[in-house]
């Protein structure tokens, strides 16, 4: 079970999806710190792109729409 969270609200361990146009998730990965001032509350995440390897990157650095991106947590 998840729990949808607020953009402003999200903690190291939260997942990150990436929506597509039609609603649909197109990518995800995983919250690895909280953001900074110097990357705009921008956190940094860890996920995999399609064929290619694993990559620790801004969350709107990737090949995938940042604008539709939502946070989720864990429920436990």
């Amino acid at each position: 079970q998840y729990t949808e969270v607020r953009a402003e609200d999200f903690l190291p361990g939260d997942i990150i999806l990436y929506h597509g146009a039609g609603g649909d998730i197109e990518h995800s990965g995983v919250v690895l710190g909280l953001p900074r001032e110097s990357t705009l509350r921008i956190p940094v995440v860890l996920s995999k792109w399609g064929r290619g390897g694993e990559y620790v990157h801004l969350a709107n650095r990737c090949p995938y729409d940042f604008s539709a991106a939502k946070y989720y947590r864990v429920n436990t």
